[in-house]
């Protein structure tokens, strides 16, 4: 997929199938470029996906309100933490119930 936009996709953070680049502007309207790019892959080793910045800023954009929560308090939910203290870190718009089947779900997977 070639796109100008800046969030194209979610990606999650343990992807291993997109390799994101940033174009510079002055290939914007080469097409020899990019055809001669799109047909030189002899050298290319599909298992190993470059994790670029680009890649990185599309990552952290697609991340929850709920990933922000768990990695700024990361260190706090790993010691444990009381469910009455975790619901302080329930976001405004989200059902309690829902919150901490979200967060369970999460901490979980880490």
């Amino acid at each position: 997929m070639v796109t100008n936009n800046d969030f194209p996709i979610k990606i999650e953070a343990k992807d291993r199938r997109y390799v994101v680049c940033r174009c510079k502007a002055v290939h914007r309207d080469d097409v020899e470029y990019f055809t001669s790019l799109s047909n030189d892959i002899s050298n290319w080793n599909q298992r190993i996906v470059p994790f670029t910045e680009q890649k990185k800023d599309i990552i952290r954009a697609s991340r929850s309100q709920l990933d922000d929560v768990v990695l700024q308090n990361y260190q706090t939910f790993k010691e444990g933490v009381p469910c009455t203290i975790a619901l302080q870190f329930k976001l405004f718009d989200v059902k309690e119930k829902s919150f901490q089947l979200q967060l369970k779900n999460k901490c979980q997977r880490i």
